[in-house]
């Protein structure tokens, strides 16, 4: 009798223990969740937030002389997009996410990048920026060596922009 009485409280220990450690782990596991989905939900909502704004502000926000030049490195090609960045609004703005398109000389969208502009502009005050684009069409050599002239410097063609996102700096609301 004793010999099934120690069987049954080392079931009902093991049965206990496993029981609290599937109860911790549960508890753990939905607050590292909850963590994490606060976390998304706040860079969710900050994107939708400069979206937003530039649907409503990219009107006092323009990109003049938008220039991409070409540089030749042992490695292959650099591109580097150089402009002005004017904001003729009310609000200073601290980033500035544009779509690029690259426009030839037939007005054919040949490629679109996107750059981000993180500098800060006061109302009705201009920049420069230069930002380093990634081209995927040119990741091809043979694409490359018809497309661009291994003594092309700078693109020969426009370079047209769309704003997608702008975020405002919050020390000129202080």
């Amino acid at each position: 009798m004793a010999i099934i009485k120690k069987k049954s409280v080392i079931v009902v220990l093991v049965s206990v223990a496993m029981l609290c450690s599937v109860i911790v782990l549960t508890l753990s596991s939905f607050f590292v969740y909850t963590v994490y989905k606060g976390v998304q939900d706040s860079l969710r909502y900050q994107y939708e937030l400069d979206c937003i704004n530039a649907k409503f502000y990219s009107k006092y926000v323009k990109l003049d002389d938008l220039r991409a030049e070409i540089k030749t490195l042992s490695t292959g090609r650099e591109i580097a997009v150089k402009g002005r960045i004017r904001n003729s609004g009310y609000r200073s703005i601290s980033f500035v996410f544009a779509n690029l398109s690259f426009i030839n000389k037939h007005n054919i969208s040949l490629h679109s990048a996107n750059i981000a502009i993180r500098k800060t502009i006061g109302p009705g005050s201009e920049g420069y920026f230069t930002n380093k684009v990634e081209l995927r069409l040119f990741h091809r050599l043979d694409l490359l060596a018809r497309i661009l002239p291994r003594k092309m410097k700078v693109w020969p063609g426009n370079i047209e922009y769309k704003i997608e996102s702008i975020r405002f700096d919050d020390s000129d609301s202080k």
